[in-house]
Formats: C-alpha cells, structure tokens, sequence
C-alpha cells in the first residue's frame, strides 16, 4: 500500500518559542521629557559661555549691554578709555617722563597730560644752577580737579637738603628722594652737599576722582 509513514509528521518542537519575540522594550522609546532636550542655550552656547550683554562680553548678536556698559567693536565694555597722552603709562619714578630741563633764573616752562581714574604720573627736569641765582623750583597745577603736587630732589652731586615753601610739607618719593607736598603747586628751595645747587626734579601728580581728567602745570628754577 501506499499509505504515508506515520513517522514523517513534524515535531511538534520545531514550534517557535514565544520568548524570541523581537518586539522593541519600551525602554528604548525616545525621551519627550523637556528636561532632557539637547536643544542650545540661546545665552550662552553660541557665544562660548559669556552670556550677550555683560561685561566683555558680546553685543553684536542683538543683545543690548547691561545698565551703564556700553558696545564697543562688539563687546560690551565699562566704558571708553581716556586719551592717553604720549608717554604714558608714567606711573612711578621709573618711568617719569623726562621734560626739557630749565636753568636757575629762567622763564616757567610748560607741559601737560591726563589722568586715566583715580592715578599718579610722574615727570623729571633737570633744573641747573646758575653764576647768580635767587629763584627757587616751583610747580604749578591747572586742571578741572583737585590734584595732588609733589616736587622730590635728586642731586647730581651729594645729597640733597630740601626746604619747603608756602605751606607745603615735607615728604620722601617711593624711592626714598626727599620733597615737599601739597595741594595743586608746589615751592621749595634746596641745597646740594656737594657742589652748585643742580638737581634732577621728580614731579609726582595725584588724582582720586575716577575721571579722565586733562591737566597742565607750568615747572621752573
């Protein structure tokens, strides 16, 4: 006969396991959480951590500067800096600036500059003697504020003995030179321990209002 052989059924364990499902976990469902979004802080990712218009930081994006800061060349800043006069920064006696020298006797000579804030500038002369002499050194100040004058004394030849005039008061530099103070002009007279009376005259002018602030003063033996 030519009956099928029973032994030819399938296995009933070839059915698939329901196990092997390949049916995505939940878990792997993208996040619609709002406190996870990667979308950029508009303040402060596009401009490398400095939020627009803050201190040194940028305008140009459209933002406006904080209170009284002010957009310069796109950055926001405190504010414009003063004219800086030729030969700053002259702030010590190491660098004073070195002013046309006058001699004993001679017309009061010029010279100017400008504070940047509350600061010192400071100018060398060198103030010469001569065969007759009866003029003492003097500064003079004009500015729009109260400046600081001092006037200190270095002699070419020994050491110097200073004598201060019309009210100013004795004072020694930085660097230990002996002078006179006061305010807006200083006089003085001076001797030498060695040799004539000649002297290179160190002029310290001081400013305290946060300003930027022109000034002239006049200087003579």
């Amino acid at each position: 006969m030519t009956t099928a052989n029973p032994t030819t059924t399938a296995n009933p364990t070839t059915t698939a396991n329901p196990t092997t499902t390949t049916t995505e976990p939940p878990t792997t469902t993208a996040s619609t959480d709002p406190d996870s979004s990667t979308t950029e802080d508009p303040d402060t990712d596009s401009t490398g951590g400095c939020p627009p218009g803050t201190l040194d930081c940028p305008c140009d994006i459209g933002s406006v500067c904080e209170g009284k800061l002010l957009c310069e060349a796109g950055v926001c800043v405190a504010e414009p800096r003063c004219a800086r006069p030729e030969g700053e920064p002259n702030d010590d006696e190491a660098s004073a600036v070195m002013l046309p020298g006058t001699t004993c006797g001679d017309d009061a000579l010029e010279a100017a500059g400008g504070f940047d804030g509350a600061e010192t500038d400071w100018f060398v002369y060198r103030a010469t003697d001569a065969l007759v002499c009866f003029s003492e050194p003097s500064v003079e100040v004009t500015a729009a504020v109260d400046v600081g004058t001092c006037v200190f004394v270095s002699c070419l030849s020994g050491s110097p003995m200073v004598f201060c005039q019309g009210g100013s008061d004795a004072a020694d530099s930085p660097d230990g030179l002996p002078g006179c103070c006061d305010e807006g002009g200083v006089d003085l007279s001076f001797n030498c321990t060695f040799g004539s009376p000649t002297a290179d005259l160190f002029v310290q002018l001081t400013a305290v209002e946060e300003a930027c602030t022109p000034y002239e003063f006049t200087y003579s033996y």
